[in-house]
């Protein structure tokens, strides 16, 4: 046992060694390339004599050979511009929302990457040619390898940039690393919230898996997952009903997503309802926004949730009382919502009130000596009286 960890430890350390050669090289496709023009051409160049019988069957060639093996390097190598221009005309397509071109160019020195590997294939290209002129055999032999290695690779590459799971895992990893270095949601799960066709429900159900994907993840965050979880939901449904820009409309929207959050309670995180009821009170007095009261009779009537959600609602409108200065509006809010909660609030709902209210901090402040919870607005809450202590 104690072999097999030191070999998997071991293995590990060497895949990350060539995962950051890959990274500094241009990607494992380039660096290999540019490794194999270098040392090719200084074999070729050194002219000893093989070192090893079986290296002199791989690489000798007759000289009436290079121009035949040149004409089917060159055809493998228009396959592969072949799909390159391919790959060109559908970068602009989009998936979820997002433009292929935007999959591709994930990622740190993305960019770099790609100018790379297009240098390193035009540079085969080259170097075949000079191997072809002047004979050299071990270049073209090495040339020909390299070259299928490149058609297979863009065909992967075109493959892969459509793939869903492909996509699905590229936007959950660029949002955990953003999330983890500062606090912001990625590049590409920006574009998907902001451009998803939001009455198409397949498409809605895939970013609540990604939403669910980030909750579940082992890395660590400055803030609470869940906490997370529930703005990126509300930012979903802040963008939509702007974007939408229909009172009626983003209340038929909504009322299918928390339908179908409530069909699949097991398979999506609670989180997202409570940010689709949060962004709703955010902006309840904007124009294109729904009633709360219309989304909670339209979506859950018939769910045994509906009162949960109502007092998420009421914790959340207390809690956010001073918000964009429209206190006295909040205040008719949560004499409606209160009016909704059937049966009224009472002391066997302390605890869920409580684990709500904790729930809108920060983790980090949770852990300060000197956090403020705002005790005496949720007391009130719960019915007591401000003279109470």
């Amino acid at each position: 046992m104690k072999h097999q960890d030191k070999n998997n430890s071991l293995l590990e350390k060497v895949q990350h060694i060539i995962k950051n050669l890959c990274d500094k090289g241009g990607g494992s496709i380039a660096l290999l390339s540019w490794l194999s023009i270098v040392l090719s051409v200084l074999f070729d160049q050194c002219r000893q004599e093989y070192w090893f019988p079986e290296l002199e069957l791989i690489f000798h060639r007759q000289p009436e050979e290079f121009s035949n093996l040149g004409t089917f390097i060159f055809a493998i190598w228009a396959v592969s511009i072949t799909f390159i221009v391919f790959f060109l005309g559908v970068v602009n397509d989009r998936r979820y929302g997002i433009r292929i071109i935007d999959i591709v160019l994930v990622g740190r020195n993305a960019y770099v990457n790609l100018v790379c590997k297009a240098i390193a294939f035009l540079a085969e290209l080259i170097v075949m040619l000079w191997a072809v002129l002047y004979c050299r055999e071990i270049t073209i032999t090495v040339c020909l390898y390299m070259q299928i290695a490149w058609m297979g690779y863009f065909f992967w590459m075109i493959c892969s940039a459509m793939s869903e799971k492909t996509i699905h895992n590229k936007v959950v990893e660029e949002a955990v690393c953003r999330l983890e270095e500062n606090g912001q949601m990625g590049r590409l799960l920006y574009k998907m919230i902001q451009n998803i066709p939001y009455e198409d429900i397949t498409e809605v159900e895939h970013i609540f898996d990604i939403f669910g994907k980030i909750g579940m993840t082992e890395r660590k965050f400055k803030r609470n997952k869940d906490r997370i979880v529930c703005d990126l939901a509300g930012k979903l449904t802040g963008y939509m009903m702007e974007r939408v820009d229909n009172r009626g409309r983003a209340l038929s929207i909504i009322g299918e997503w928390i339908e179908i959050l409530e069909k699949n309670k097991d398979k999506y995180n609670e989180y997202i309802k409570y940010g689709i009821v949060e962004s709703i009170i955010d902006r309840n007095y904007q124009s294109y926004c729904p009633d709360i009261e219309d989304v909670f009779d339209l979506a859950v009537t018939t769910s045994e949730n509906r009162r949960e959600m109502i007092i998420w609602a009421l914790t959340y409108s207390f809690f956010g009382m001073d918000k964009a200065e429209q206190k006295y509006r909040v205040f008719m809010l949560t004499g409606i919502l209160k009016e909704m909660v059937s049966p009224p609030l009472n002391e066997k709902d302390a605890a869920f009130l409580f684990h709500i209210w904790t729930s809108f901090y920060e983790e980090d402040d949770m852990h300060s000596e000197f956090v403020d919870l705002n005790l005496k607005r949720l007391w009130k809450l719960m019915g007591g009286s401000e003279n109470e202590s």
